[in-house]
């Protein structure tokens, strides 16, 4: 009877361990492919937008925080102003705008 515990126990921690093996190369593949993606989010933007990214998707940290946020914000401000040009020169106005900056 002990026997057969035994053996069941030792299948049973076989199986166990293939779970963990394949759960383990499951988290991964999930890793890089968040990786890769927050490759191609960052690649797509240039200066303060790719820091704002870059922050944003855990490849900076710390204090950086306040510098991204600042420099978003500039941006933000200078696209804003490009706006209000480009509505004095081509007349087209835009009827809203919604900008959510958090803190």
């Amino acid at each position: 009877m002990m026997e057969k515990m035994s053996e069941e126990n030792i299948e049973e921690v076989r199986v166990l361990e293939a779970q963990i093996e394949q759960l383990q190369a499951e988290v991964e593949d999930l890793q890089q492919q968040q990786q890769d993606n927050h490759k191609d989010i960052s690649f797509n933007f240039r200066g303060h937008m790719q820091d704002a990214m870059s922050y944003i998707c855990g490849q900076k940290h710390g204090a950086e925080k306040e510098k991204v946020l600042s420099r978003l914000k500039e941006e933000v401000e200078e696209m804003e102003e490009d706006l209000k040009l480009q509505t004095r020169m081509n007349g087209i106005s835009l009827k809203s705008c919604t900008k959510t900056l958090k803190k």
